[in-house]
């Protein structure tokens, strides 16, 4: 299992919802990668929060150069995917960097949520549903919002791939 890479689950969302809306993958390459670079800043800054020394069999980027430098790793990816999709000439930038920026809204609330309920003995099925939607399901609708917006589709269309994306985001969960 060494040298396994993820699964690019988010990223390949992203094209396909681009195809189902009738447009080409290829026009939503760009907003792939901003979708998996998101994922991987949130996945540096989750190993540095939960001490996990260790992901996919190999030493995570705190572990093998230290809390500071994974952490500017971390913000780097970050600013790296806002600039990749402010760049973005195939379509309307505006609604897609607030959809980026809800969903990092989110996925922050996910995940000091998720902080918080390893201080407490019991958390209830809906605030476990409410951290998932928000660490999981967030990035996974704006991922499917995204390719649809590459496609082309219109704002009704968007909406409804990005539901669909938060709902496949609880079941992956």
């Amino acid at each position: 299992m060494a040298g396994r890479n993820g699964k690019g689950v988010r990223p390949a969302l992203t094209l396909l919802s681009a195809e189902v809306v009738g447009g080409d993958a290829t026009a939503a390459v760009r907003a792939a990668a901003v979708v998996e670079l998101v994922h991987n800043f949130s996945l540096v800054h989750d190993d540095i929060i939960d001490g996990d020394a260790i992901r996919r069999h190999r030493p995570t980027a705190w572990a093998a150069f230290g809390v500071p430098s994974a952490t500017l790793v971390g913000d780097a990816l970050l600013v790296l995917a806002i600039d990749v999709l402010a760049a973005t000439d195939s379509f309307d930038t505006g609604p897609a960097v607030r959809c980026l920026g809800q969903a990092l809204s989110d996925l922050l609330a996910g995940q000091a949520a998720d902080m918080e309920f390893e201080q407490r003995d019991e958390v209830g099925a809906d605030e476990y549903l409410s951290m998932a939607e928000g660490k999981t399901s967030a990035l996974l609708g704006c991922a499917c919002a995204l390719g649809a917006m590459s496609g082309g589709a219109d704002p009704a269309t968007v909406a409804r791939l990005q539901q669909f994306g938060r709902h496949s985001g609880l079941a992956f969960r």
